[in-house]
């Protein structure tokens, strides 16, 4: 099978991004305390590494200090459910669950390892599914862990083992949830030859007998990223190229490079539609997507993805790979999903780097612009979808990773 050579190891890794200035957080914010409670995920890079520092505040406002944060070295993942925090470690395969004290603070309620072959951290995708029943997706092992995430203990494990293809890793990237089926996107990477599979392939998991119903697959585009539900129940996979490093990369070498598009499972289906094809580029006035689609807050059928402007790269500067990503040339787009797709740029909003894309609250989609670099200032922006415009509403160190509001 052909693939669209990589330049470095690196190029494979993902994209992974008050006026006082006292951060707001929770004097009283334990279990029978009232009012909002958020927890907030930030990435701090250094020159001996990066950690997750994971905290509450009662206000998405203000300046978000890592006074009161807790630290975890490497690569660590954040979620939340039901109240409860959760962090996956970073330089082991540990799950570990928080509770907010009364006064705010987390504190470790319970944790388990899920030690297998090969797996040496904690992977980027899991879905809750109930408080008894959640879905950890070990794309070293392939497998998926079935566990309890109130009790945490495993409960069961579904075997992957049929997505391997030869020469491979095969990476399980961020799932979605919809009418009682996981949609996981599937990557084929080589970081050995530095190689890619050109396809977009997700598998499709059936949560009541915990079975994989089948997996669809299309070589139209390159790098499945996180699926969306568009308004007539089907679901949409956006191809976007590995943030958009197949389509440098295709540039580089003179090849015709793959388009960014647009697939879709129709509803009820294992597999997509092989009469439906949107190239992003032609409903965004040229410009083609670079990052994985978040569903719209409240709206169902609508997604925002970011798109490239090399307009705004400087002349003069060589794209080689990942350093596009460095690059504060890319803006949030409106994606009414069906048929007829229907793209908006999001305004007003500013240019930003790929950074760790968005993450939906209160109604609201949060993302990140600034120097995030050896410790950087990010400036938080909040994207109403009601107004389709993006406004500052607050500043933190490092790169928001996600925020989750607890209550």
């Amino acid at each position: 099978m052909s693939a669209f050579r990589l330049l470095s190891v690196t190029l494979l890794l993902a994209a992974c991004g008050s006026e006082d200035g006292a951060s707001t957080l929770a004097p009283d914010a334990g279990p029978g305390a009232s009012g909002p409670l958020y927890s907030v995920g930030t990435i701090v890079a250094e020159p001996t590494g990066r950690s997750l520092f994971v905290q509450t505040v009662t206000e998405l406002s203000g300046d978000v200090d890592l006074d009161r944060a807790i630290e975890v070295a490497g690569n660590a993942r954040h979620w939340a459910y039901e109240g409860a925090v959760y962090v996956g470690l970073g330089q082991e395969p540990t799950l570990v669950r928080y509770l907010p004290d009364a006064t705010g603070q987390l504190q470790e309620d319970r944790r388990f390892n899920f030690q297998r072959s090969g797996v040496l951290s904690s992977p980027p995708g899991l879905v809750f599914l109930s408080p008894s029943k959640a879905y950890l997706f070990l794309h070293e092992a392939l497998s998926v862990l079935v566990f309890d995430p109130t009790e945490m203990v495993i409960t069961g494990e579904i075997d992957l083992g049929s997505l391997q293809e030869e020469g491979f890793v095969t990476e399980l990237w961020f799932p979605t949830l919809h009418e009682g089926r996981v949609y996981v996107p599937v990557r084929p990477v080589n970081y050995l030859t530095f190689e890619i599979v050109p396809t977009v392939r997700v598998a499709i998991l059936d949560t009541a007998t915990d079975t994989l119903l089948g997996v669809a697959d299309d070589p139209r585009c390159v790098a499945a990223s996180r699926p969306a539900v568009g308004p007539e129940g089907a679901v949409y996979v956006l191809g976007e190229g590995r943030n958009y490093i197949t389509q440098v990369l295709a540039e580089v070498r003179d090849i015709e490079a793959p388009p960014t598009c647009l697939l879709r499972i129709p509803a009820g289906t294992t597999a997509f539609d092989p009469d439906y094809f949107v190239d992003v580029a032609a409903v965004t006035g040229g410009l083609p997507a670079a990052t994985a689609m978040w569903a719209s807050p409240g709206e169902p059928g609508v997604a925002y993805a970011k798109m490239l402007d090399e307009s705004a790269i400087p002349e003069g500067v060589e794209i080689t790979g990942a350093n596009l990503w460095g690059f504060a040339a890319f803006k949030f787009w409106r994606l009414e999903l069906g048929d007829a797709v229907v793209a908006t740029e999001v305004s007003p909003q500013p240019f930003s780097t790929i950074d760790f894309g968005a993450t939906p609250v209160d109604g609201q989609l949060y993302f990140g612009v600034g120097d995030t670099s050896m410790g950087g200032r990010t400036t938080v922006h909040a994207l109403d979808p009601a107004t389709n415009g993006a406004a500052p509403a607050f500043e933190l160190t490092g790169s928001l990773r996600e925020i989750y509001r607890l209550r």
